[in-house]
């Protein structure tokens, strides 16, 4: 089954917090844990990664907390998965440590499995951090 880990998921509702208070305040990782019931150590992570990244930018002080760094249309779905959890892929050839894989030769379902891997992370590259902020999200698959 393909899903969403926990740490994108919660790093998608960071941000939304987070771009919902940008320009007025700073979200704290406390305001977010308690708010969404998300583990405070793990958020905290989270949120690093996605400062290392420059997606984020944390605000030090007695007020201090976390703001955007970069605009919402650039913050796709797929840095993130990949921030988070490495290189994405449906299938195992389909990531770059998979590239070597013993049987793409005789596998009778490569090249489909690819064009159908592509097709998803188009998606996810497409898919920004404005869709979750708006509820714009519908996705066309031709």
């Amino acid at each position: 089954m393909l899903r969403l880990s926990k740490k994108t998921e919660y790093a998608l509702i960071a941000l939304k917090e987070i771009a919902l208070n940008s320009g007025v305040n700073v979200t704290t990782v406390r305001e977010i844990s308690e708010s969404h019931q998300i583990p405070r150590d793990l958020l905290a992570k989270i949120l690093q990664s996605l400062k290392r990244e420059k997606i984020v930018r944390s605000v030090q002080g007695a007020k201090g907390g976390y703001i955007l760094n970069m605009p919402i249309d650039e913050i796709t779905l797929l840095r993130l998965i990949e921030i988070l959890e490495g290189p994405a892929g449906l299938v195992e050839c389909a990531v770059p440590q998979g590239e070597n894989c013993q049987k793409a030769e005789m596998c009778s379902i490569r090249y489909q499995l690819l064009k159908l891997n592509d097709r998803v992370l188009a998606i996810l590259q497409e898919t920004t951090l404005r869709h979750f902020l708006f509820n714009e999200l519908s996705v066309a698959v031709n």
